[in-house]
């Protein structure tokens, strides 16, 4: 559905004929066709406030221009002279300059009809008005036609700005209930005239629904340390298809041919290239980088380190640097309270007990500051820890958090922890979410279960004796090598 929500004509909530929005349809028309004359906002500004008067242009120019990227209404005399009519010749004199400019393109009806198009009835004060700039259109007076336009974005210049109403807009957008039709549309709109929070909240609502999507909207906004993240976080796990790949580095050039000696000597692992995509890796980690050190952004430290201290990427090629870098890099993180880097050296260190900085009362803490602030993996493995302390019941809502986040080795701990209650319904409920989600190893001890039961009923034994076989051999190839050896024991066993 929400295709269509994106789709949606925005015409009747946004005047694109207003004095930013309008002059810059016709610089761009001209910029493009080789007019060098009034091709942007400034030259347009310019050579407008020329036909007024040196002291007046003088006195307005830069302040008009400031005021077209404002989100709030200001009083600027001239343009309310203006609307008095006090300058009616002046703008009448610009207009007939334009309009023979725009003439002497070959295709320049096609502009004319591209204004006629972003025109709307509601935003006129009157039925009259509107007619009348519909008229001057099809009797092609475009002289009459563009200083009407004029008329209507200065008379309208304190409430139809693009940064006035699409802050508007996403104000209107915060009253609504979140990814609903009208919600999205609403943040679409304001999205799409240049407003930077309706921006990342609809990349947000879209992000799970379409990767694609979501991240061509977020190349809208600005460049600041949440787009580049989040378009490094998408590139990092292979997301994006290769068009909005390119798309992508069109838009960052920059920083995808960024020179630097740090970033020179980063490569992706064998591992890494298993199951990622090596140029997209590579280019995310330079946008981790250039966020980093630009925003000084706490997120993409934490990136930058998790994917050295986890095998991803290496620096020099060499395992003992890379790892030593990743941890300073999640250290500094932890010191500015980033709960992903606790997660992350903490994950690390838990599977690493040999390692220099590992100390089990603070690896634990760590899991809990973790699992306090809604982190999945700090629940799974805070969970876990009380698990195998013997804390079963303390461990319970840990894993259960983790488990409805899609934790498949929750789900599996929590299948032992009702086979350990005796509860086989919910056992092996639970372990065959952890195979849905692809955690194979659980069909091991459903398979486990299914022969236990067999040896205390006497009812259907040789039945759960086939399902436990089936499920081993079902299974089998894709369960990890420790596993697969148990299974193929247990299989011998039974034949």
């Amino acid at each position: 559905m929400y295709e269509e929500d994106l789709k949606a004509d925005i015409s009747s909530v946004v005047d694109f004929i207003n004095i930013k929005s309008l002059p810059e349809m016709i610089s761009v028309f001209l910029h493009d066709n080789g007019c060098k004359k009034y091709s942007n906002l400034r030259k347009f500004y310019s050579g407008m406030l020329d036909s007024f008067g040196e002291d007046i242009k003088n006195s307005y120019l830069n302040r008009i221009l400031k005021y077209l990227s404002s989100d709030k209404p200001s009083d600027i005399a001239l343009i309310d002279g203006i609307n008095n009519g006090v300058y009616d010749k002046e703008l009448l004199d610009f207009t007939n300059k334009l309009v023979k400019e725009i003439n002497k393109i070959e295709n320049y009806e096609s502009l004319y009809e591209l204004l006629n198009k972003k025109i709307n009835f509601v935003f006129f004060s009157s039925d009259d008005e509107f007619i009348a700039v519909k008229d001057y259109h099809n009797n092609k007076d475009y002289v009459s036609f563009v200083f009407n336009l004029f008329k209507h974005s200065f008379r309208t210049y304190q409430k139809s700005l693009p940064a006035i109403m699409g802050r508007s807009l996403y104000t209107q957008s915060r009253t609504m209930y979140s990814g609903l039709s009208g919600h999205i549309r609403f943040l679409n709109a304001s999205s799409s005239i240049g407003n930077d929070d309706a921006t990342l909240e609809l990349y947000s609502i879209l992000f799970y629904k379409d990767h694609d999507t979501a991240v061509r909207i977020i190349t809208r906004s600005k460049d600041n340390e949440a787009v580049l993240w989040s378009v490094a976080f998408n590139l990092e796990n292979n997301f994006l298809n290769e068009e909005t790949v390119q798309i992508v580095k069109n838009r960052f050039n920059y920083i995808y041919n960024m020179k630097d000696e740090f970033i020179d000597k980063i490569t992706v692992t064998d591992k890494a290239k298993k199951t990622l995509n090596e140029e997209s890796l590579l280019f995310a980690y330079r946008m981790y980088y250039y966020c980093y050190n630009e925003y000084h952004f706490t997120k993409s430290g934490n990136s930058l380190g998790k994917l050295l201290i986890f095998g991803a990427v290496s620096y020099d090629n060499d395992k003992e640097k890379s790892i030593a870098l990743g941890k300073d890099f999640l250290k500094k993180e932890i010191k500015l309270g980033n709960i992903n880097a606790i997660t992350n050296l903490a994950v690390f260190l838990y599977d690493n007990p040999s390692d220099k900085d590992y100390d089990y009362k603070k690896i634990k803490k760590w899991f809990e500051i973790s699992a306090s602030f809604g982190d999945m993996e700090g629940n799974y493995y805070y969970g876990r820890m009380l698990y195998d302390e013997g804390k079963y019941d303390r461990s319970f809502k840990y894993l259960l958090y983790a488990s409805e986040r899609k934790c498949p080795e929750a789900m599996e701990l929590l299948g032992e922890y009702y086979e350990l209650k005796d509860d086989v319904d919910n056992a092996i409920k639970y372990y065959k979410m952890a195979i849905m989600n692809k955690y194979y190893d659980a069909a091991y001890k459903v398979a486990l279960l299914y022969f236990n039961l067999k040896n205390i009923q006497t009812e259907s034994c040789e039945v759960l004796e086939e399902m436990g076989i089936d499920y081993l051999k079902k299974y089998y190839n894709l369960f990890s090598d420790c596993v697969k050896q148990k299974a193929e024991l247990l299989i011998e066993k039974k034949f």
